[in-house]
């Protein structure tokens, strides 16, 4: 496909038109992706994304042209994740009446098709018209008809805020919140009874591990390779293991771009090791020098994601998954009775509030978070959070000391 002319379709167009020249379009990566039809299957190394056009109301038309350019623009600029999960949260707002009948009538879209999407989503959602907007705003940077700079205006005034975040550990749901501390502990103690009697397959111990120690989540997991574990000895003896975590969202093309380095304790360091071991005798690829995934799937992947050195690597779902057959195999029971269950995020969740306890500030927690501010560690330190009591009896010890 030129190129150039790539570049011109996705330029100003004052008719709004949908036929870029070939049927690719190249995705921020290097990828290609076929743009052809009214479904766009993407994959990625951590799973298959999708932009089904045909959730929506119409069919054909500017108004529709107007959103599989925006889309393929997202596309070519940002991540597949930001652009297919843009398109899914706008897809309320394409599919109101009053959106529709503009896109029928070939008119303006109005303020109303916001309005109404709004009241379909609730409070609760509400963050998704974010997606909605940014469509509007972009459509109106590149000069299209149908879309009025006053409305825009108005659509900039309005206050939609964030993503509710937080409400599992708020309530401390015992089923999706943070693990209390007795679940942590028999947790460690079962994990470290597996390692010694040999119960547990060391690529599920190591999962298991891994997420309680970094609190990273699953797609970051899924994408680690053995060369990210370095163990450090000092006359021999393991001390500390270094472990290089891929970090995500920070716009980065190839999604093992940039790394958080951590540490983990001798125990976990071991664990680690006897995983790259047993991936050296059991992986397809043990007599190559190419790097192996350090948790590798059974059969190479075949959902055309496009490039060989993702074939043995996780899913993130596959990573979960893991994790799922892993508490399956241990057999403990939460606080609530029933079977103990984890995920990812359950135990990010776990590693924070663990951290608040001790007496974490808030920079200490996003950094460990690998967040870039501290927006989103404030519901550790909720007043209304237990966690906080902890906090409070540190602080009380500090203040004795420091007096």
């Amino acid at each position: 496909m030129n190129e150039m002319s790539v570049n011109e379709f996705f330029s100003f167009n004052q008719n709004i038109e949908w036929n870029p020249p070939g049927d690719e379009i190249l995705l921020r990566d290097g990828t290609r992706l076929n743009i052809k039809g009214e479904y766009w299957r993407i994959p990625t190394p951590n799973r298959v994304w999708s932009v089904d056009f045909r959730k929506l109301q119409i069919t054909d038309g500017p108004h529709l042209n107007s959103i599989k350019r925006w889309v393929a623009h997202n596309l070519r600029n940002k991540s597949v994740a930001t652009a297919c999960n843009g398109f899914n949260r706008a897809v309320t707002f394409f599919n109101t009446t009053a959106f529709v009948e503009a896109a029928l009538q070939h008119k303006v879209i109005p303020y109303l098709a916001f309005s109404q999407g709004k009241n379909v989503l609730g409070i609760e959602h509400l963050w998704k018209s974010d997606s909605f907007r940014s469509y509007y705003r972009w459509c109106r940077s590149q000069q299209f008809p149908f879309f009025e700079s006053e409305i825009l205006d108005h659509l900039e005034e309005v206050k939609i805020g964030g993503n509710e975040k937080g409400q599992a550990v708020r309530s401390a749901d015992p089923e999706k919140g943070p693990l209390s501390a007795t679940e942590v502990a028999e947790l460690a103690v079962a994990l470290r009874a597996a390692y010694v009697e040999k119960t547990l397959p060391v690529d599920q111990q190591a999962a298991i591990w891994l997420a309680l120690a970094f609190g990273a989540n699953a797609g970051q997991y899924a994408l680690m390779r053995e060369n990210d574990i370095v163990p450090e000895y000092i006359d021999g003896q393991l001390i500390t293991t270094l472990v290089s975590v891929p970090r995500h969202k920070k716009r980065h093309a190839h999604a093992r771009s940039e790394f958080a380095q951590r540490k983990s304790n001798r125990f976990v360091g071991r664990v680690l090791q006897d995983l790259i071991h047993a991936n050296e005798v059991s992986h397809p690829k043990n007599g190559s020098n190419e790097p192996r995934p350090l948790s590798w799937r059974r059969s190479p992947r075949n959902d055309g994601v496009g490039r060989e050195e993702w074939e043995w690597h996780l899913t993130s779902t596959q990573f979960s998954e893991l994790l799922n057959d892993a508490m399956e195999n241990l057999c403990l029971n939460a606080r609530t009775g029933k079977p103990m269950k984890i995920s990812p995020r359950r135990l990010r969740y776990t590693l924070a509030s663990r951290m608040v306890a001790a007496g974490a500030s808030p920079y200490a927690l996003a950094a460990a978070l690998d967040h870039s501010d501290l927006q989103n560690v404030g519901v550790y330190f909720d007043v209304h959070s237990d966690i906080v009591e902890h906090l409070d009896k540190a602080m009380a010890m500090v203040l004795v000391v420091t007096a």
